[in-house]
């Protein structure tokens, strides 16, 4: 290939820059490099005698003054779209450095990177998978794997404005390996990390998945740390459904996007991934991003990190719980999230997420996760929405952080954060806010769990959270140890309730409003030692406004207003223990309150207990009901305590009560 003159003319502010040949750059650093020369005619290789511009045909600039700038063009390749430029790409790397790549379609097999490589491309660029190079097809870390495979310890990995066209018509493997890139852990152990850079990524046609990033598994000897900025991933291959005889070993196999394992940091801004297509009998979308370990033992490997910036934009993803031969997409839970931290991951952190249409939980993690951050999240049509599910990879350590979350139709539970066992809890679960927006379906014939659900937490936290459209229950609480929770259920069908309780020690529920359920407003099932529901409202409830069931120690209900129960018709009901009721008020019920035989229970202030007020005679205006009472501010020997109503009326019957000794 004919070398450009780069004569510098005079004034020339950026000077050329001369090329190092390949021998003397790999003799000087000492590292082996792959003999690709020798492939390539001698006619084709670049004069490295001659110096070149830095300058491409539209005059930019693309590195600094001293840098070594390989074009790789100048290399042999080809870029247009039909040659194989797989040899010029492995001879660039090799150098290493700053390399150019010119608008067109380089199709490129497999690379190796040893060394510190930095792509930068003019718009334009498309970066394509060569045909049938998706690696062995049952290993993703075998060789050839990846168009890019960084194959040395501490090497810096950078591309800049690119399009990658995994080429999936031309792979032929029933689970393929193909990936964009690929780090893993090198034979020789490095203090310094592996770095991946990726800026304005986008990502089409995969054959599997298209970023596979593999850390440290053995106890945090280097680190790999990736950015990802303004990238976008689309459309890869179907995933297969459990049981499918072409995967009869697999769970479900379910293409991955971006893979996490091990010790590996990863920051995004702006990431975007969607998979479009119709998912029918036996199919499985993608998932964005999976944190997990290769390790075996999942106490020494692990410890991803996933933390993103910015707006996080996801459509359709997600693996369902589907067999391969049933077209009932959500029968079981055996799936994946959209964003997942699988196993034995250190933090979960999003800024801003909106998901739109994606089939199974939109961010899912394990509950031996440590942290667990979502501060704003958007949910559309989703099945499920935010998820902390049992720990399969020791014990639960998850804090989880949820901002604001918005969420409009779809599937429950939309919040759910369940720790592995009533011993073996989530530390902590705090929601700051939350609109949910039905109406909300339950394919999966989900029983005690509500649109917003909690089950194993030592601590929970709930602030203005609303539920509206409930298809069995609104909000279920289970075996969380202490919770303060406040919001508001509207419309709950089947046979569920507005807010439902079981177990647990210390339950204080404040400032809540819970409507038109077709059970109780508000059931505690089983034994929390105490019980505090203030300033609340109930209507049109059936049976129960409000049911404590069984031997609660303590109870303390003040301040809520029940109105219009049918069925069973009792305004409250107490089981067991020692119970106030203050201020309280029951209006179209049969019964205000109902007790359990030996049931102790204290009622002040209640409508049912008639309104206590002073006075000095007996009220002989105004609308006053059964039991009402007047007592006396004069009171003198021989007198009388008070009044009290023995008929309703205008203002009634009046009767003296407790005569006072002279």
């Amino acid at each position: 290939m004919a070398a450009q003159s780069a004569a510098a003319a005079p004034g020339d502010k950026n000077p050329p820059v001369s090329y190092v040949p390949l021998a003397e750059k790999g003799a000087a650093s000492g590292v082996a490099t792959l003999d690709v020369e020798s492939k390539i005619p001698p006619a084709q290789l670049p004069d490295l005698s001659r110096t070149y511009a830095t300058v491409d045909s539209q005059g930019r600039q693309p590195v600094r003054k001293g840098e070594l700038f390989l074009n790789v063009k100048d290399y042999g390749a080809a870029g247009d779209g039909v040659t194989d430029d797989t040899i010029a790409f492995q001879l660039v790397a090799n150098i290493g450095g700053i390399a150019y790549l010119p608008a067109g379609i380089y199709i490129i097999a497999s690379v190796s990177v040893t060394k510190n490589l930095s792509v930068v491309c003019q718009p334009g660029v498309t970066l394509k998978r060569a045909i049938g190079s998706d690696g062995a097809g049952t290993s993703y870390w075998a060789a050839g794997a990846a168009m890019f495979e960084v194959d040395a310890a501490g090497v810096t990995l950078q591309f800049s404005e690119f399009t990658y066209d995994g080429n999936s018509a031309k792979q032929t493997t029933t689970e393929p390996s193909g990936f964009f890139l690929k780090t893993s852990p090198p034979a020789v152990i490095s203090g310094a990390p592996t770095t991946v850079r990726v800026n304005k990524g986008r990502f089409i046609n995969g054959t599997s998945g298209y970023i596979l990033l593999r850390g440290d598994d053995y106890r945090r000897r280097y680190e790999t740390l990736t950015y990802l900025n303004d990238c976008h991933f689309s459309d890869t291959i179907y995933g297969k459904g459990k049981g499918d005889p072409s995967t009869p070993n697999a769970l479900g196999y379910a293409p991955t996007y971006v893979m996490v394992m091990d010790y590996v940091k990863m920051r995004t801004k702006n990431f975007q991934a969607e998979f479009l297509k119709p998912t029918g009998t036996g199919q499985y979308a993608a998932c964005a991003i999976k944190g997990t370990f290769y390790g075996q033992s999942h106490s020494m490997s692990g410890e991803s990190s996933v933390f993103m910036h910015g707006t996080t934009e996801i459509r359709g993803l997600g693996r369902s719980g589907k067999r391969f031969d049933d077209d009932n997409e959500f029968k079981t839970n055996n799936g994946i999230g959209c964003i997942d931290m699988y196993g034995n991951a250190e933090s979960l952190y999003i800024e801003n997420v909106v998901a739109v249409d994606c089939k199974n939980v939109v961010i899912r993690a394990k509950g031996s996760l440590k942290n667990y951050t979502v501060l704003n999240a958007a949910l559309t049509n989703c099945h499920r929405g935010l998820q902390v599910s049992p720990s399969s990879t020791g014990a639960c350590e998850t804090v989880v952080k949820v901002g604001n979350v918005n969420a409009c139709g779809g599937a429950m539970p939309q919040l759910e954060f369940v720790g592995s066992s009533a011993t073996d809890r989530l530390r902590s679960v705090t929601i700051n806010s939350a609109h949910l927006l039905g109406t909300f379906t339950n394919p999966e014939g989900l029983g005690l769990q509500g649109v917003v659900h909690f089950r194993n937490i030592t601590s929970l936290s709930v602030e203005g959270v609303t539920v509206i459209g409930a298809p069995s229950i609104g909000i279920s609480v289970i075996n969380v140890t202490t919770t303060n929770v406040s919001g508001r259920v509207d419309g709950v069908a089947g046979t569920g309730v507005g807010i439902y309780y079981d177990g647990g020690d210390f339950h204080n529920l404040n400032n809540f409003v819970i409507n038109n359920t077709v059970g109780a407003g508000l059931y505690f099932a089983t034994n929390p030692k105490k019980v505090t529901a203030r300033d609340g409202c109930i209507t049109n409830s059936t049976n129960y406004g409000i049911y404590l069931n069984t031997t609660t120690t303590e109870a303390l209900v003040s301040g809520v207003d029940v109105d219009n129960v049918t069925g069973s018709s009792c305004g409250f009901y107490i089981g067991g223990g020692t119970s106030s009721f203050l201020n309280n008020k029951a209006t179209n019920v049969r019964a205000p309150l109902s007790t359990a035989n030996g049931a102790r229970v204290r009622t002040v202030g209640n409508s049912w207990n008639g309104i206590q007020t002073t006075g000095r005679t007996a009220p002989t205006a105004g609308a006053w009901s059964v039991g009402d009472i007047v007592y006396n501010l004069a009171p003198l020997a021989g007198g009388t305590v008070g009044w009290i109503c023995t008929t309703s009326g205008t203002p009634g019957v009046w009767k003296t009560f407790g005569a006072i000794a002279v």
